[in-house]
């Protein structure tokens, strides 16, 4: 059906839904047009569903309430980890436990973020995705720690992935679950082995009771 379509037409199609590139490259298909015309034509259609999408407030928080400052705070955590790591052969008992609330705290907080991304930006994660590498590939440039390497920042980002990749998958958000794992985050948090802790760092709790509260308002109007 869309024999004559060039290439970088139908590449640029995989920008739409299933249906609608279907439907987009058939009527092109059947008007005979091809070459410039049609990429302009898919082109301004792209950007139309685009724009649209960017009308509700879950994609700008996303990219510039979640995505960006999570980054600079996860990063920040995966530091003080790969540093405790390091030096794991000197760690006192009373280091262990600052540790491993920092660990719960980086694993906990990329994980959460992660499936918040694909609940609030399904169709503009690409966005979501260059707010979360930007400050990635800015404080690499500048990272000088000794004896750590600069992809010490990225620890928290397989976490951050599957998170995202989990949020796409799942067919529904569980209220028990997600109040549960965020309340133990906090406690995380709250904890004495945790009390210089970046004030800042405590946003990386907000995306985990964000999605508990978003199941409660669904389970009420099951």
């Amino acid at each position: 059906m869309n024999h004559g379509i060039p290439p970088i037409v139908g590449f640029v199609s995989r920008l739409l839904g299933p249906d609608e590139r279907e439907a987009v490259l058939g009527d092109l298909t059947e008007a005979g047009e091809s070459g410039w015309r049609a990429l302009s034509d898919v082109l301004g259609l792209v950007a139309r569903r685009e724009a649209a999408q960017w009308t509700s407030w879950q994609p700008w928080l996303a990219a510039l309430g979640l995505a960006l400052p999570a980054s600079f705070l996860l990063m920040g955590l995966s530091v003080s980890v790969s540093a405790a790591l390091l030096h794991a052969a000197s760690l006192t008992s009373t280091d262990l436990a600052p540790f491993f609330c920092r660990l719960a705290l980086l694993s906990g907080g990329a994980w959460a973020g992660g499936v918040a991304l694909a609940s609030l930006s399904r169709r503009t994660l690409w966005t979501s995705a260059f707010f979360t590498v930007l400050p990635c590939s800015l404080c690499l440039v500048t990272f000088r720690t000794e004896g750590l390497s600069g992809f010490s920042l990225f620890l928290f980002l397989p976490v951050l992935i599957l998170g995202v990749r989990h949020g796409l998958r799942a067919a529904r958000i569980e209220f028990r679950r997600w109040a549960a794992f965020s309340a133990a985050l906090t406690l995380v948090t709250l904890t004495p082995a945790l009390r210089g802790m970046w004030a800042p760092e405590w946003l990386l709790l907000w995306p985990g009771w964000y999605l508990a509260a978003t199941a409660a308002r669904a389970e009420k109007t099951l």
